[in-house]
């Protein structure tokens, strides 16, 4: 069983990911701060297993004052930007 469970851990590229060193650079950290809720709104994207109808990837929006989340599936299949010609 060790094996079978060894084997699957270095496909699965999550996993792999998730093992990677790490590098310890940190930005100056400095407190968002608000006075009132909805002052301040913060998104972000995060990725799930994929789902029998393709979604993977969940918008995030926490209210900074109140702490309050909520996540949102989405239809976005990349959490890029699209490139724009200019």
């Amino acid at each position: 069983m060790y094996n079978t469970v060894d084997k699957w851990v270095k496909k699965c590229q999550r996993c792999v990911l998730a093992k990677m060193p790490q590098t310890k650079i940190q930005a100056h950290w400095t407190p968002f701060l608000a006075s009132h809720p909805l002052e301040v709104v913060a998104m972000d994207f995060t990725t799930l297993e994929p789902e029998s109808d393709g979604q993977e990837n969940v918008l995030v929006v926490t209210d900074i004052f109140t702490k309050f989340s909520q996540a949102f599936p989405t239809a976005i299949r990349r959490q890029t930007l699209p490139q724009r010609s200019f």
